[in-house]
């Protein structure tokens, strides 16, 4: 076996130290969120995010402008999905010539742009903007290419320049959501502050519910929903209901349920509030609490979960005795509720009153602990790639460091 030369050793102990920077340089350069400059003029645009039926409009863009006089655009699109309606110069054409091809030709899917001017437009930023309309209500995605006709593209010099390409991707989605929202609110602004008017139109949609045998709109099953609609608007032209369909959407019956059903949370909340007020002149919150938890223990119960009808008018009824006792008359200050809507509010007060928690705040609060854990462990994760990456180059350093020290030692002898 040959003997290996001390050369050959230090050759590969150089190999090694190579490897270890550039595999720093690497991970260092896999950490950082810092985006790289492109150099060259280029086209910038964006993705649009839009619902169905509506029109986009298209911005187009410069960045790393060297100064041009003169610009050609080519915007390509699909004709069976879009019409170009208008353009619209940006704040860096505003001076000089611009037309358009947009009223000869809206059917071979480009849109042909123009501009000129005496002298260069140096500025980055915002040259035009593009109106489509859709042809073709469809969801899904589709591409508009945005173009450098090179020849139209010049500087003062008549030097040609290349802004390249972009493409702005659109992104339709179903907008049903949004309009069945729109007309429950507009439904329910009919009545304004009238109560009367908002329990009228609540009462024509349960009502219509509960004839078809359900108890909420979530419980009707698809082939009973066109009868639910046909009732809920009969029901609703009775209690005075203008609407602009002549047959609302079963979204749009309920949101409107939803949206009364809201409404009438937050009445209780508020409710809930004033007798809380009144029971804490007179008892403490822990007596109150004591109260209320003495009377579902009572009926077999540590919560108001699961509560039978006839539980619940005994807890209620249990509670109500003990705050008249002490000078308190629930029943006044509940009055015009129903039995469940009181136990509703009794047991807001409960949670108030012993800060329970309930599901949906232990919920977010796990939630924020979730978010808070991730990016503790991101940053930590970060620190230690970061430190490795270090201690690498650190490693390799001290390794040519000693090389040096071992070849001047060499020349010395």
């Amino acid at each position: 076996m040959k003997k290996v030369r001390e050369r050959d050793w230090i050759g590969v102990i150089l190999l090694v130290c190579f490897v270890c920077l550039m595999g720093n340089r690497q991970l260092l350069a896999s950490q950082s969120n810092e985006n790289v400059e492109e150099q060259g003029p280029t086209f910038v645009t964006t993705d649009i995010y839009e619902i169905m039926g509506s029109q986009i409009e298209i911005p187009v863009l410069i960045k790393n402008n060297p100064g041009i006089m003169g610009l050609g655009i080519q915007i390509s699109y699909d004709p069976k999905l879009w019409k170009p309606v208008k353009t619209e110069r940006g704040e860096l054409l505003s001076e000089g010539t611009f037309t358009d091809n947009i009223d000869a030709n809206k059917t071979d899917g480009t849109l042909r742009i123009l501009w000129s001017d005496t002298g260069e437009m140096k500025s980055d930023g915002k040259l035009l903007e593009v109106t489509f309309e859709a042809i073709k209500a469809e969801i899904g995605i589709s591409e508009i290419r945005i173009n450098c006709s090179k020849p139209d593209t010049f500087r003062e010099d008549w030097t040609e320049v290349d802004l390249g390409s972009v493409v702005s991707q659109i992104t339709i989605q179903d907008g049903s959501a949004d309009y069945a929202q729109n007309a429950a609110k507009e439904i329910m602004e009919q009545a304004g502050e009238d109560d009367s008017r908002k329990e009228q139109i609540a009462d024509a949609v349960q009502k219509a519910v509960e004839e078809a045998g359900y108890k909420k709109m979530s419980e009707v099953p698809d082939e009973d929903k066109t009868m639910v609609v046909a009732k809920a608007t009969d029901y609703l032209k009775e209690a005075g209901a203008e609407l602009d369909d002549e047959t609302p959407s079963f979204e749009t019956l309920s949101y409107l349920a939803d949206k009364v059903t809201d409404e009438k949370k937050d009445e209780k909340i508020d409710q809930s509030g004033q007798v809380k007020e009144k029971v804490l002149e007179v008892i403490s919150k822990e007596e109150t609490g004591t109260i209320i938890k003495k009377a579902l223990e009572q009926n077999g119960a540590d919560s108001f979960e699961g509560l039978s009808d006839e539980q619940k008018g005994k807890v209620f009824d249990s509670v109500k005795e003990e705050l008249r006792l002490k000078g308190i008359d629930l029943n006044q200050e509940l009055e015009g509720y129903s039995t469940q809507e009181k136990l509703e509010i009794l047991k807001m007060l409960y949670e108030d009153v012993t800060e329970t928690k309930t599901l949906t705040q232990q919920k977010e609060e796990l939630r924020e602990k979730n978010e808070k854990t991730g990016k503790e462990t991101t940053e930590k994760g970060f620190l230690q790639g970061k430190t490795a990456a270090w201690g690498a180059a650190g490693l390799a350093v001290i390794i040519i460091l000693v090389l040096i020290g071992i070849y001047i030692k060499k020349k010395q002898k």
